[in-house]
């Protein structure tokens, strides 16, 4: 697949150095490296450390500045509770970048044309949302209007786990993103009843339940183009959900996490 953006040439695999590991939700680290890669919003950075197998993360920076991932631990997992313990000065090994899980606004224009014509549904939960972070910190340096044609429907349990809300938000309100958040969490009414200085902005955009449930999926129309990634419960959900309700098969795009 190829983009709007020529990528440039870079040899792999490198070590990376460790820039930060921050905790950015309670269940998620945003790992930052001395890394500045043309990409494309939506690609895959495959990583490994000391002698475990590379796994691979998708990209949540933009193009060309310092490369980030968001990931969460997996107690039963090898890779991430090793990333979860990395201090600034350690080192990562990147062994490539790749991915086709594209949005259509960066293809070149003769696969573009292809794409149909409605709106673009962002469609993710857990640390899923990481390549559209990616998409929206891309328009926003960019200044791009697309973004208005977007729709990002963001799933976790409770308000505690989401990630890169600040971003989110202005995407919506600068940009004229539109966003719902679902929080699937049994107690979740209670939460947001009892929350401190929720955003008021942020709560008319909730939706108290499993993103799967969202009556809202009923609104994508066959012209729409939907981009799904995260858990393979909930991709096979929500395709099947689609696919019944009319929308081609071709308009329905997934990257599986977990």
């Amino acid at each position: 697949m190829t983009s709007k953006h020529s990528a440039q040439k870079i040899v792999y695999p490198q070590h990376l150095r460790v820039l930060s590991n921050q905790n950015i939700s309670l269940s998620s680290r945003l790992l930052c490296v001395d890394h500045q890669p043309s990409f494309i919003s939506g690609q895959l950075a495959s990583l490994s450390a000391a002698s475990l197998s590379a796994r691979l993360y998708s990209i949540c920076s933009e193009p060309q500045s310092n490369m980030e991932v968001l990931y969460n631990r997996v107690d039963q997992g090898q890779l991430s509770p090793y990333l979860w313990q990395l201090k600034p000065g350690d080192s990562v090994r990147i062994h490539d970048i790749r991915g086709s899980f594209i949005d259509a606004a960066l293809l070149d224009s003769q696969q573009a044309d292809k794409v149909p014509s409605g709106k673009t549904w962002w469609i993710a939960n857990g640390s899923g949302v990481a390549p559209f972070i990616s998409n929206i910190r891309h328009a926003i340096k960019d200044k791009k209007d697309w973004l208005a044609k977007r729709v990002l429907v963001y799933g976790v349990r409770r308000l505690d786990e989401l990630c890169f809300l600040p971003l989110i938000l202005k995407a919506h309100l600068e940009f004229g993103m539109e966003v719902l958040i679902c929080l699937s969490a049994p107690d979740a009414t209670l939460e947001v009843q009892s929350a401190v200085d929720l955003n008021p902005v942020l709560l008319q955009q909730l939706f108290l339940g499993r993103l799967t449930v969202w009556p809202g999926l009923e609104e994508v129309r066959a012209n729409d183009r939907v981009m799904l990634c995260g858990s393979s419960a909930m991709i096979a959900t929500v395709r099947e959900k689609l696919l019944m309700h009319g929308l081609p098969v071709s308009s329905v795009h997934s990257e599986n996490w977990f």
